[in-house]
């Protein structure tokens, strides 16, 4: 049977270990070299622009037409919107000294109309041949008249004086005496 082989001990350098022949140079083995495999190139990441993000698409905004001028229609100081038979000798004389335009209103006590008239503003306007008898006095004020519906569209007030007219005809030694407001 054939020897076995010395344990190698470790052995720097070149040294030649006991019992090796001498002048053999015995070297350390090494393995043979691992192949590995080539590195694979890699992209290294850039820096690209990237884009803000695009704005939302919105309407452009719709022009709002000019709103046409406020009408302002009047009527004549002293047309009557409603008027009975006035065969009185009472006098009313209204003076609108507002700026707005005003219709004046007498009614009986049950409220119905008797007579109204229109007066603008800053005017005045008698209304004479009114009955005998004790009447509301109804003021309403306003701008734009409404013929069609017979009221202002804008700014409208109406008001009623507190105190009664009453129109009252009397005859004496000089004559006929009547009221006026």
């Amino acid at each position: 049977m054939g020897r076995s082989p010395t344990p190698l001990a470790r052995i720097p350098g070149n040294a030649v270990p006991a019992g090796s022949p001498s002048g053999s140079s015995l070297r350390t083995p090494t393995p043979p070299p691992v192949k590995v495999a080539a590195p694979t190139a890699t992209r290294i990441p850039t820096r690209t622009a990237t884009r803000a993000p695009a704005p939302v698409p919105t309407k452009t905004p719709t022009k709002v037409a000019t709103p046409t001028p406020a009408l302002n229609r009047h009527l004549a100081t002293g047309t009557f919107l409603k008027d009975s038979t006035r065969n009185g000798l009472g006098e009313l004389t209204v003076k609108n000294g507002r700026d707005l335009d005003a219709v004046a209103a007498l009614t009986t006590l049950d409220d119905d109309t008797v007579v109204s008239a229109y007066i603008q503003a800053g005017d005045s306007f008698t209304i004479a041949g009114i009955r005998d008898g004790t009447y509301y006095l109804y003021f309403t004020s306003g701008e734009d008249w409404d013929d069609e519906v017979s009221r202002f569209t804008r700014k409208a007030r109406l008001s009623r004086f507190e105190d009664t007219l009453t129109f009252q005809t009397t005859t004496t030694a000089q004559g006929r005496q009547y009221k006026t407001f």
